[in-house]
């Protein structure tokens, strides 16, 4: 009885992987074609990368066109409350909500000028990604270079709802 053993590192190299498959068929006498393994695992791939793509796209997308107007309204609305409390309240009370609307409104700034910024390092990581050809180190790269960077626009984007949406 015959014992192959695969190591998962060294399967990178697709011509590594068809060789390897033809060695084994040659001993066991299988006649399957490699090209339909590497066709089905590269569109596999593809699908894959499809899909995290598409997160990140929506994610941004979400952040840009949702989240960030929402955010500038609250803050509008939080001047217009700071700018009329001295109308309304006693100096003291007034003063109060104006330190404590003007404290709200820089944490909303904060969060939405770091939003932006991870947008635009997201936009770059994914740049760099879509110049690899080869669809497994393309998943490699977005693995490690552009979901690191979505997990941080995702948690900011927690933080500054909860700012906005749940106050």
């Amino acid at each position: 009885m015959a014992t192959i053993r695969f190591n998962d590192a060294a399967l990178g190299k697709k011509s590594w992987v068809a060789n390897t498959w033809n060695r084994v068929t040659d001993l066991f006498g299988h006649t399957t074609s490699i090209s339909k393994c590497v066709g089905f695992c590269t569109a596999r791939q593809e699908s894959e990368l499809g899909k995290l793509q598409q997160d990140v796209y929506d994610l941004c997308t979400y952040a840009l066109q949702d989240l960030l107007p929402k955010a500038g309204a609250y803050q509008q609305a939080l001047m217009d409350t700071v700018l009329q409390a001295s109308t309304v309240y006693s100096p003291e009370e007034a003063q109060l909500v104006f330190d404590e609307g003007n404290a709200t409104i820089e944490i909303i700034k904060s969060h939405i000028r770091i939003i932006r910024y991870n947008i635009e390092l997201i936009q770059e990581a994914c740049d760099k990604a879509e110049s690899v050809s080869d669809a497994q180190t393309r998943i490699v790269v977005y693995n490690h270079s552009v979901m690191p960077l979505v997990e941080t626009l995702r948690t900011n984007i927690r933080q500054l709802e909860q700012l906005i949406l749940f106050a």
